[in-house]
């Protein structure tokens, strides 16, 4: 993930503004989700053929499960410092 991911992330939990809040969502997709397509190229380039399937599998768990994590702290974030609607 790419270093603008968090702060992204996190206007897109604390914007209300639905405009804005797509808008930011637009940059965090054109900005931290451009690895992807390189990545599934390296793997398919690199790795033997009987492995593929497995290496493309890891990458996306373990791709998936971050993104997961990191939604995960932002919830915890807003919910301690009460940043969300009450």
């Amino acid at each position: 993930m790419c270093l603008l991911a968090v702060p992204f992330c996190l206007l897109l939990f604390l914007i209300d503004n639905f405009t804005i809040a797509v808008t930011v969502l637009f940059f965090y997709d054109l900005l931290c989700l451009g690895y992807y397509a390189p990545v599934m190229s390296m793997i398919q380039a690199t790795v033997e053929p009987e492995n593929k399937g497995a290496a493309i599998g890891a990458f996306g768990f373990v791709n998936n499960y971050t993104q997961a994590l990191v939604s995960l702290l932002i919830g915890f974030l807003v919910q301690k410092y009460s940043l969300g609607d009450s």
